[in-house]
This record gives structure tokens, C-alpha cells and sequence, in this order.
């Protein structure tokens, strides 16, 4: 990686980053607070982040489940495919409004997607859909239902099982959404830390109207949390992803592996999930070496549970929201 495009941030830095983790739409007053500095060194430094692509976005969480949407990923290993070709299959699919999430990869990988559907029918449409746009191109393919995920970012809030839900399985569906909810979501997905009156603005309604709405979603577990998006290339740290086949396992040991799996600071976030990976692990690491070693811990960590395992490289995420458009 080019040294020039690895930027140095400091502790308040990433103090700031892991106060936003918490809740982007923190208001700068109650973030400066937080920091120990002034509003104005505050807005300064979020401003200055964001000139540097250090942070690219602030987004609402969303529990699709919550809405009667079941979450699928779709990994494909491609063939005989050029870049033009590549770029044109890119632009494509990330174009579709159910696509949630597109990245390229290396390693068993070349591409994966997540969509949601709300059944069956929905489901086999998109995935023919998907199917057709590759056409050709496609060697092989595999598909998972995501269940679960969990951000171990922030290492405290793994005790606080602050899962995000992406099946419908365990749900019971009650949850609907008007027009003008829809727009709020939309909006808080771009960006969650526009103002509660640029929104009233947008969606025709009053700001106490807009406020009300946000809590509401937030109370119904509708709105997950507000979160922050950070280019950690930028910070010199390659996305390194683990999927695992582990045998079938309780509660008690799920809690088990995941307090395991906070002694290790690279693990960002893991998935649950169902098909031929159950389990997915995605960790920053700033080498091939420190990735290497951080494998080794979580085999030894995990090894009464894993039965087979394999590794990709995460090039680039295209699309990234957790509801459909």
C-alpha cells in the first residue's frame, strides 16, 4: 500500500470514532463533551475525518427482519471476465434497489452480494435476476441466509447482545411502515446525522413530528443504531474475512465463543448464518503476517467447534445498507 494514502490519527481521533460507533447523530455539543474539547475543535476534527475519506458515511442501522425481510448472500467465483466487463457487472448490480451490499474479494471469492426478500417468490426472482446479469461469467456460486450480526468494534457492547437481525425466523412480523417512515430511513441511511429539521424539510412534516417518528422507530428496534462508516484502508488496515462451517452449538457456548473472540482486537464484526458457512468472522489487520497470527488465535480459540474453514480478501465494497432502497 502507498504510505502517502495511510493517514495517522490520534487518540482524541480515535476517541471521536469510537463515540460515533456508539451513536453517530450524537450532537456535536454532547460529542465535544464526551472528547474534553471545544464544540469548535470537535466539528474540526469530524470535518477534517471526513476530508480525508477517513470516515465515508454515518448510517442508520436498520432490522430488516423487523419488517418481514430475510437477508441473503450470494458469493460468486467468476470466469473468463474482463475489466471492462467486471465494471459493467458492477455498476449493474450495485444498481438494483434490493441490492443492499456488493464487494469484490480474492481467494475463494471474486464478488458477493446481500439482498433482501420478504419470501420465497421475491427471493428466486432477484436470484434469477442476479444469475442473469453474470450469465456466462459465473464458474460457481453458493448462497447463505444471514441470521445475525455483531459489531465487536466496540468491545463492551458484545455483552449487551446488540445483534443486528437480518431473518425473519425468530421474529414475529408486526412492524409496518408508512410512506413517510420510508423516507426518514432513506434519509438516515445516507446520512443519519442530517438535522431533524432538514428532514421535517423533506418528508413535509414538523421537526418534533420527524423526532418523535426516529424514536419511535428506535423503540419498535426498528432503527438498530446509528453507526459510522471508516475507510480503514486509509488507516493502513486490509479487510480480511473468515468463513467457518462450525458444529452445532447452544446458547451458552455461543456466548462462550464470542467472549472468546473480544481478546482478539482485529475482529470487527461476525455473522450467523445458514448454508454451506454458518459462521463468518471479518478482521483488519495491517499485514499478512498479523493476519496470520490473529488466524492462529482464533483456530486455537475456537478449535472444539470448527470443522472446516477457508479465507477471503475484501478489495472493495461498492454498496453498503442494511434496507433495501
Amino acid at each position: 500500500m502507498n504510505a502517502e494514502l495511510i493517514k495517522k490519527i490520534d487518540k482524541i481521533d480515535q476517541k471521536l470514532l469510537k463515540e460515533l460507533v456508539h451513536n453517530s447523530r450524537m450532537p456535536i455539543s454532547l460529542l465535544s463533551k464526551k472528547l474534553g474539547i471545544s464544540k469548535q475543535a470537535c466539528h474540526y476534527r469530524l470535518k477534517r475525518l471526513v476530508e480525508e475519506d477517513i470516515i465515508t458515511g454515518f448510517k442508520a442501522k436498520i432490522n430488516s427482519a423487523m419488517l418481514g425481510y430475510s437477508s441473503y448472500c450470494i458469493y460468486f467465483k467468476l470466469i473468463d471476465i474482463t475489466e471492462e466487463q467486471e465494471n459493467a457487472l458492477i455498476s449493474n448490480i450495485t444498481s438494483k434497489e434490493y441490492v443492499r451490499w456488493f464487494v469484490t474479494c480474492t481467494g475463494r471469492w471474486d464478488i458477493m452480494v446481500a439482498f433482501s426478500a420478504k419470501n420465497n417468490i421475491a427471493y428466486n426472482i432477484r436470484m434469477k435476476e442476479l444469475l442473469k446479469i453474470i450469465g456466462n461469467k459465473i464458474l460457481h456460486y453458493e448462497t447463505s441466509i444471514i441470521l445475525a450480526t455483531y459489531d465487536l468494534w466496540l468491545k463492551d457492547r458484545i455483552t449487551l447482545r446488540n445483534d443486528l437481525q437480518e431473518s425473519t425466523s425468530d421474529i414475529v412480523i408486526g412492524k409496518t411502515l408508512d410512506e413517510t417512515d420510508e423516507k426518514i430511513l432513506n434519509v438516515l441511511q445516507q446520512d443519519c446525522r442530517t438535522t431533524a429539521t432538514a428532514i421535517a424539510s423533506a418528508v413535509n412534516l414538523t421537526p418534533e413530528a420527524v423526532i418523535y417518528r426516529i424514536k419511535r422507530l428506535q423503540k419498535e428496534k426498528i432503527i438498530h443504531s446509528f453507526a459510522v462508516s471508516v475507510n480503514k484502508e486509509k488507516l493502513g488496515l486490509t479487510w480480511y474475512q473468515i468463513q467457518f462451517l462450525l458444529r452445532n452449538i447452544d446458547e451458552a457456548e455461543e456466548k462462550k465463543l464470542l467472549s472468546r473472540l473480544k481478546m482478539i482486537d482485529s475482529v470487527e464484526y461476525i455473522v450467523w448464518m445458514i448454508g454451506k458457512w454458518n459462521f463468518e468472522i471479518n478482521m483488519y489487520c495491517k499485514s499478512i503476517s498479523e493476519f496470520r497470527a490473529n488466524l492462529m488465535k482464533i483456530r486455537s480459540l475456537l478449535s472444539d467447534y470448527i470443522r472446516e474453514y477457508d479465507t477471503n480478501i475484501i478489495l472493495k465494497k461498492y454498496k453498503s445498507r442494511t434496507f433495501a432502497e
